[in-house]
C-alpha cells in the first residue's frame, strides 16, 4: 500500500532580514543508535515569506543554497546517510526507508547533512548576518537516555524551560507536528480528588467542535469558562500559546465551582488548531488538567472530524462508552488507513495503548504502538464517509487521574 499527501508550496519574496527561522526541535540523547549517527536538528520558518538560507548557519556549520518555505521544516542531520564508519545508522536509516540516501520516498520534509556534536547540557544556535535563534537547553528539560526528542511548544514564544517539552513519542517528530496529526485522547479516572468537569469555550460556527473567528485588526478575547468538583479552595489557570491567566470563581457551592477568564487571540496569529490548558490546584499542591482544542478560522479541512476524543469519567476495571470518528476521503482514489495509539500517562503513571480499543465493523480490536493497516476500501466522492469508533478498557489498578494519549490515523491507498 501507497500513502499519499499532496503538498502545496508559495514562495514569496526571500528576505532575510524579516526572518522567523526558529529551532522547533532537538535530538541531542538518541537511543536508537550512537549519538555520532542519530543527532539531530529540526528548525522551522513560522513567517509568512520563504527564506534562502545560503550564508546561514547552525551551530557554525554552513547550510547549502536551500529555501525554507512558510511553516515549513528543515532537520539538520548530524550523519544524513550512512558513511564510511563500520556501523549501518543514520538518521536516513532510522527515520526513512533505510535505501542509503534521503528523497520524496523518505518523508515529505527537507533534511541535510550538518556538522555539530549536541551534550546533555549545551547551546545551539541558527543564525545570519542579521538575525539568530539559540536555545541553551538542559537534559532536565527531557530526552535524556529514553531516545526522545525536546520541542518547542510556543513556536512564536521565548526559548525558556518553561516553552519546551519533551516529545511523547519515541524518536521524536521529526519534520511534522507534536501531535503526529493524531487524536489527542483525555481520560478521567474517578477518584476521590479534585475533578475538571468541563471546559466551556464559544463557538462560532454550527461544525462540531470549537470554532473562533478572529476580529479584524483587532483582538479576539476569547472566553473561557471552568467547571471544579473540589471540597477544597482551589486555584484555576488558562494557558493559551504561552499566556497564563487566573481564573476568577463566578458562581457554585462548596463542591461544584464554576470559574471564568478571558485569553486573548490576535487577528494575525495563524488559522489552525489551537490547544487551551485549563489546571487547577487543590490545597495538597495537586494539579491537574484539561486540555480542550479549538480552530482559529478560516477552516482546514481534515480526514476525520474529531481533533479529541474527551471519554469522560470511568471508573477503574470498567470500560468507558464508545466515541464515533467520521472518516472521510477528500481524494480520488479509494483509501484504507493505518492506525496506531500511544500509551495513556499522566507523566508518573501509564495505561498500555492495548487498552485503546477500535472498532470498524462489529467487533473491537485492540491497538498497539506498532501501525495497524485497517481495511475500510472507502472510495472517492462529495458523500464518502465512514464511522468508525473507539473506547477504553480501563485496567482494575489504574490510578485515579487524567491520563492523554494520541491515536494516529493515516490514510493509505486502498
Amino acid at each position: 500500500m501507497k500513502a499519499f499527501q499532496l503538498i502545496f508550496v508559495f514562495l514569496a519574496a526571500l528576505s532575510a532580514a524579516n526572518a522567523n527561522v526558529v529551532i522547533s526541535e532537538i535530538m541531542y540523547n538518541p537511543n536508537q543508535g550512537s549519538d555520532t549517527d542519530i543527532e539531530w536538528v529540526e528548525i522551522y520558518n513560522t513567517g509568512a515569506s520563504a527564506v534562502d538560507l545560503s550564508g546561514w548557519k547552525l551551530d557554525g556549520s554552513n547550510f547549502d543554497d536551500i529555501i525554507i518555505s512558510p511553516g515549513g521544516y528543515i532537520i539538520v542531520a548530524r550523519e544524513l546517510v550512512d558513511g564510511t564508519d563500520d556501523d549501518i545508522e543514520s538518521f536516513e536509516a532510522y527515520y526513512g526507508n533505510g535505501d542509503g540516501m534521503w528523497s520524496s520516498a523518505d518523508g515529505d520534509y527537507m533534511a541535510v547533512d550538518g556538522s555539530f556534536s549536541l551534550t546533555d547540557d549545551d547551546f545551539i544556535e541558527v543564525s545570519s548576518d542579521v538575525y539568530a535563534d539559540s536555545v541553551n537547553y538542559s537534559s532536565s528539560w527531557g530526552g535524556k537516555d529514553n531516545g526522545k526528542s525536546i520541542y518547542k511548544i510556543n513556536l512564536n514564544g521565548e526559548n525558556v524551560r518553561e516553552n519546551w517539552a519533551e516529545s511523547i513519542f519515541d524518536g521524536g517528530t521529526p519534520g511534522k507536528n507534536k501531535n503526529n496529526n493524531g487524536i489527542l485522547i483525555s481520560l478521567q479516572v474517578i477518584g476521590t480528588t479534585t475533578e475538571i468537569v468541563d471546559v466551556g469555550l464559544p463557538d462560532d460556527s454550527s461544525k462540531g467542535g470549537h470554532q473562533i473567528l478572529p476580529v479584524a485588526n483587532n483582538v479576539r478575547q476569547i472566553e473561557v469558562s471552568a467547571d471544579v468538583n473540589s471540597q477544597q479552595e482551589v486555584i484555576v489557570y488558562a494557558e493559551l500559546n504561552g499566556n497564563k491567566v487566573q481564573m476568577v470563581q463566578q458562581g457554585g457551592n462548596g463542591t461544584y465551582k464554576i470559574f471564568g477568564g478571558n485569553l486573548n487571540m490576535q487577528f494575525y496569529d495563524m488559522a489552525r488548531n489551537y490547544t487551551i490548558n485549563v489546571s487547577v490546584t487543590d490545597q495538597n499542591k495537586k494539579t491537574i488538567y484539561k486540555m480542550v482544542d479549538f480552530e482559529y478560522l478560516p477552516l482546514i479541512s481534515s480526514v476525520f472530524d474529531a481533533d479529541e476524543l474527551n471519554f469522560g469519567s470511568v471508573v477503574s476495571g470498567m470500560s468507558s462508552n464508545e466515541k464515533a470518528v467520521t472518516l472521510k476521503n477528500a481524494g480520488n482514489v479509494a483509501i484504507d488507513m493505518s492506525a496506531s495509539a500511544t500509551d495513556l500517562t499522566n507523566g508518573q503513571d501509564v495505561i498500555d495503548a492495548s487498552s485503546m480499543q477500535m472498532k470498524t465493523a462489529s467487533n473491537y480490536f485492540s491497538l498497539s504502538k506498532a501501525p495497524v493497516n485497517v481495511d475500510l476500501n472507502l472510495a472517492s466522492g462529495a458523500n464518502s464517509n465512514k464511522q468508525v469508533y473507539f473506547k477504553i478498557n480501563v485496567p482494575g489498578n489504574a490510578n485515579p487521574n487524567m491520563y492523554y494519549g494520541v491515536v494516529s490515523l493515516n490514510a493509505i491507498e486502498g
